[in-house]
């Protein structure tokens, strides 16, 4: 069977330039594919090369960093920051009277200190744990609070509770006597 196929000069004109455009068509779609890909990778370089001058900066940092950490480390005006790992018992029996001379000096009433070690495991830090319970007023308070983070070795209060004999909406002055409860971290590092 033989099909005749015959076109009209527009037809065939027509034809021709539908199969003439159909590579620049694939040509174009090629090259819109390329320039698409091409500022992928560029943006993907730049990234790179972004990160990689950070990780410089971090390097070229790494001995200030030592530095620091070991200072951090070390002693601070002849104290040093932590409790000694290998004198643990020592050390909690330090750190309580530590708390127990900043509560006198102050003036707290009713005061009470437990301290315990307490072993996070390999990879956390040792720490030493104290529970205080004690009376005072919003002044000797703030001096507790100021001579606690002044202490040498370090303590951190992870926790308070500060409950008054004020009447609710009165203004938190000396002489009202506020009951506070306080937990008192310190930390052992190896020697």
């Amino acid at each position: 069977m033989i099909v005749d196929l015959s076109l009209s000069p527009v037809q065939s004109r027509a034809a021709a330039v539908a199969l003439a455009l159909v590579p620049v068509a694939l040509l174009a779609f090629a090259g819109v594919a390329l320039v698409r890909d091409r500022s992928l990778h560029h943006a993907a370089v730049e990234r790179l090369l972004t990160e990689r001058e950070t990780d410089r900066q971090a390097i070229g940092d790494e001995p200030l960093l030592a530095g620091k950490i070991a200072e951090m480390r070390s002693t601070v005006g002849g104290a040093p920051l932590f409790y000694i790992h290998s004198q643990s018992s020592d050390a909690a029996v330090r750190m309580e009277s530590a708390i127990t001379a900043i509560a006198s000096r102050n003036k707290a009433a009713q005061f009470h200190c437990n301290v315990e070690f307490r072993d996070l495991g390999e990879s956390q830090p040792q720490e030493l744990r104290a529970t205080v319970t004690l009376h005072a007023d919003i002044t000797a308070l703030t001096h507790i609070l100021y001579d606690l983070r002044q202490a040498k070795p370090l303590l951190f209060v992870d926790s308070l509770s500060v409950k008054s004999d004020a009447p609710p909406g009165a203004a938190l002055t000396a002489p009202n006597e506020l009951q506070v409860e306080m937990t008192i971290l310190g930390y052992l590092q190896e020697e």
